[in-house]
């Protein structure tokens, strides 16, 4: 651990440029740690956030029964709660092992907005400088954005919005910092890399012309999929909230007395509806527990369909097997009989009547060939009709196994495990007692 280091923490809401922004000071040469996250399709230049601590953010989250994605506030005085001491510990040990190795040094995670009284006691007891780089994007494009990626609705987000970017300005207020907008990142990364560190005090690691190349290569104005100026997605008053946040969180506003008399009235407007939020993220929640509940059932119904389908398609093909050694047999009774035929041809050269009974004989055989050769197709179009559907029940299991694996991912799936345990208990109980009934049906079948 290097004696003296300096922490910048770069703040935003997702979506807002947050990643770019930590690649951008990666390549002016700030220590980001040696485990990031991959990228992945909607992040193809990664998302320079260290894997470990994006993984403790999200547990010490959820023992307040909150995400990443839950726009209502925590506890207050959450930081100092009893439970929260585990995850500290375990992101102050992260700290000294990869982060404090070098003088300069940041973090990148947008809940570091919500979890930033956490992080500002920790880094103050461990002796590090804080800075803090409040990136900034247009509200409508961080709500678009979340819509494709997401799926989420602009309330929603624009509720998202205003909670992460009015958590990261009140508790940022006492240490350095300076807001970055996105756009002005994209447009000219040369001026706001001077702007930044002269705002901050900080002297970066790699000049700018040496860090250019690599900045430039990774900033890429074409990874910016959404551009706005507009706020009417946003219905009121969540639109004037939402307005007035953007406009006092200008570059330089935020600090100011003003900008900062105009978030804390947009926080103390927002306060009474954090118990109507409250009351529509429990109501979504019981809608998920619904929708687990006929996603259950529906599975259950494609699972005792596709057995079934494996039935029929096994009897299918012992049909299948009788008929080709029916036609095997009589292929050869027909062969037996032709030949049979041939000598009888031979030795009724002399007998009329012999050979009009031998005649006979061969109509007769080739009727039954006729017939024959007419049930086999008939049962391998049945068996082909039988194939189609077994497919069709095994892309929908497939289906419908990609939507469990949701629904597993989900934080109700882990609150639920117990129940899950019982059911699958009782279940299996179930499923023992039909199939040592089918056992039974069988050996008296054969019998």
């Amino acid at each position: 651990m290097v004696e003296s280091t300096t922490a910048i923490l770069v703040l935003g809401m997702h979506r807002s440029g947050t990643s770019a922004a930590a690649g951008w000071l990666e390549a002016l040469g700030v220590n980001l740690g040696p485990y990031l996250m991959a990228e992945d399709p909607t992040q193809p230049k990664g998302y320079f956030e260290h894997a470990e601590i994006v993984g403790i953010h999200d547990e010490l989250m959820a023992i307040f029964g909150s995400s990443w994605d839950d726009p209502r506030p925590l506890p207050e005085g959450w930081e100092h709660d009893r439970r929260v001491r585990f995850f500290r510990g375990q992101l102050m040990e992260i700290i000294r092992r990869d982060l404090t190795t070098q003088p300069l040094w940041g973090a990148k995670d947008p809940r570091l907005c919500r979890l930033l009284p956490l992080w500002l006691g920790m880094l103050s007891e461990l002796g590090v400088s804080v800075r803090a780089i409040c990136v900034m994007r247009h509200p409508t494009e961080v709500a678009e954005s979340l819509a494709q990626r997401n799926g989420f609705s602009a309330e929603k987000s624009g509720l998202l919005w205003l909670r992460y970017v009015l958590e990261a300005e009140r508790h940022s207020r006492w240490i350095p910092r300076i807001t970055l907008r996105y756009g002005d990142l994209l447009r000219d990364a040369r001026t706001e890399s001077q702007r930044v560190a002269q705002a901050l005090g900080i002297v970066w690691p790699k000049p700018a012309d040496e860090a250019g190349a690599a900045a430039t290569d990774f900033l890429e104005s074409g990874l910016r999929h959404h551009e706005s100026v507009h706020f009417d997605r946003f219905p009121p008053p969540l639109r004037r909230w939402i307005v007035s946040a953007y406009r006092a969180l200008k570059p330089g506003n935020s600090t100011s007395e003003d900008g900062q008399a105009i978030l804390d009235s947009v926080h103390c407007e927002l306060a009474p509806y954090d118990s109507y939020v409250a009351a529509c993220w429990l109501e979504r929640i019981r809608n998920i527990g619904l929708e687990n509940t006929r996603t259950r059932a529906l599975l259950t119904e494609l699972e005792s369909q596709f057995s079934q389908s494996q039935v029929d398609a096994t009897r299918a093909r012992a049909d299948s097997e009788f008929a080709q050694s029916a036609l095997a047999r009589i292929k050869t009774e027909l062969a037996q009989t032709q030949s049979g035929l041939a000598s009888v041809r031979a030795e009724l050269a002399s007998a009329e009547i012999s050979l009009v009974q031998a005649r006979t004989e061969l109509v007769e055989v080739r009727t039954k060939l006729v017939h024959t050769d007419d049930e086999l197709t008939n049962i391998r179009r049945a068996s082909t009709q039988v194939t189609a559907q077994l497919t069709q029940a095994r892309m929908d299991l497939a289906q419908a196994r990609g939507e469990l694996e949701t629904v597993y991912r989900s934080r109700y799936w882990r609150i639920t495990r117990p129940w899950r345990t019982f059911d699958t208990y009782l279940r299996n109980g179930r499923r023992r007692r039909r199939e040592r009934r089918r056992l039974r049906r069988e050996r008296k079948h054969q019998r």
